[in-house]
């Protein structure tokens, strides 16, 4: 009776622990870094997309990101990361410009996006948004970050990525154009940086 009652008690521990677990996939939300018990690799062969759902920038600056030849400037506009799972690292420039003469730390950049796919076994992940830090020197060897992309269950689900999406993309300055002075006035200061890039969850 003794040895009947410690197995019952431990399916039932079994069974919740799954409900459990279960209920922590469906809770991963966008902007989540998710646990890596439900943060799978995209099955092989699957190509993998992103698309800008918005663009927030003050007036007279821009943000965009250039995906392979695909330069990205506003929402619906959409290209092709790679496939799944060798051609899908990526390292997208990521863009800015500013009027020559404003003061970079007092610009509000930042855009917002979906990972999307073709193929019906999994469903566009949530929307994701990031903002823009501009910074004058660029370090000599930046240090490189990755968005890992992934999905919420095995063999399909939703796209996932993975990333501190809370701190903001730091962009360096890289030239004026069409101005004079150290401040580029009359001009437009170019900001840019290929970090971070988008890699597959292995």
């Amino acid at each position: 009776m003794h040895m009947r009652r410690n197995t019952r008690q431990n399916q039932a521990l079994a069974a919740l622990t799954l409900v459990v677990l279960a209920g922590a996939a469906a809770g991963c939300g966008p902007g989540d870094a998710p646990a890596n018990y439900y943060f799978f690799p995209i099955d092989e062969g699957t190509v993998v997309a992103i698309t800008l759902i918005a663009v927030d920038a003050d007036p007279d600056a821009t943000v965009s990101m250039k995906v392979h030849e695909a330069l990205l400037t506003a929402p619906g506009q959409s290209a092709e990361i790679g496939i799944a799972v060798e051609g899908v690292h990526t390292h997208p420039e990521w863009l800015a410009t500013i009027p020559g003469g404003v003061d970079p730390q007092a610009v509000s950049l930042g855009l917002s996006f979906i990972l999307d796919t073709p193929s019906p076994t999994y469903a566009a992940s949530g929307e994701y948004t990031v903002s823009f830090e501009l910074v004058a020197d660029s370090p000599d060897e930046p240090e490189e970050t990755e968005i890992f992309l992934g999905s919420t269950r095995v063999g399909g689900g939703q796209l996932a990525a993975q990333y501190a999406f809370g701190e903001p993309i730091q962009l360096f300055y890289d030239q004026c154009l069409g101005g004079t002075g150290d401040d580029c006035r009359g001009g437009v200061v170019l900001y840019s940086a290929p970090n971070p890039g988008f890699a597959p969850r292995e």
